[in-house]
């Protein structure tokens, strides 16, 4: 019995069921060319990444991200020296979490909520995501820019 057997079971009627699951299934999943590129957020390892919201308010992100899929993030790193250093050892001041080349991955520090990253744009050295902060339920865009290891 699979799962969508178990909710026909549960209500009085399996026909009225039937008609609400079959409505138009093949056409809400699209076709393959909708889809977007599996492998298209390819974030470099070799420097942090700075963001700021786009709309000039709030506290400033930086994430650094690793060759083995990590991603670390550090709120109000603003200097690259003390950005690189407190993102590369881990802490409880850094939030950790896993990426993927999808664009969208979260991160949680210590005995808190995660925050979810959702990324809109990517060009050579900077990309923009969507943050929502699910303790609080608020969600802004930030802007990110990449900062070689070398500049502090």
């Amino acid at each position: 019995m699979g799962l969508r057997d178990a909710f026909k079971s549960l209500r009085r009627d399996g026909a009225e069921e039937a008609e609400h699951w079959d409505t138009g299934a093949p056409d809400a999943a699209g076709s393959d060319d909708q889809l977007p590129d599996s492998t298209w957020f390819q974030p470099r390892t070799d420097g942090f990444y700075a963001g700021r919201p786009t709309d000039g308010d709030g506290a400033h992100r930086s994430l650094r991200f690793t060759v083995n899929g990590q991603v670390a993030e550090g709120i109000e790193l603003i200097d690259p020296a003390a950005a690189w250093s407190v993102l590369s050892e881990p802490s409880g001041e850094t939030g950790r979490g896993d990426y993927t080349a999808v664009g969208s991955f979260c991160v949680q520090r210590r005995f808190e909520r995660p925050t979810v990253y959702t990324v809109l744009e990517v060009s050579e050295a900077a990309f923009v995501a969507r943050c929502t902060a699910t303790d609080v339920g608020t969600t802004r865009q930030y802007s990110f820019s990449f900062v070689p290891a070398t500049a502090g």
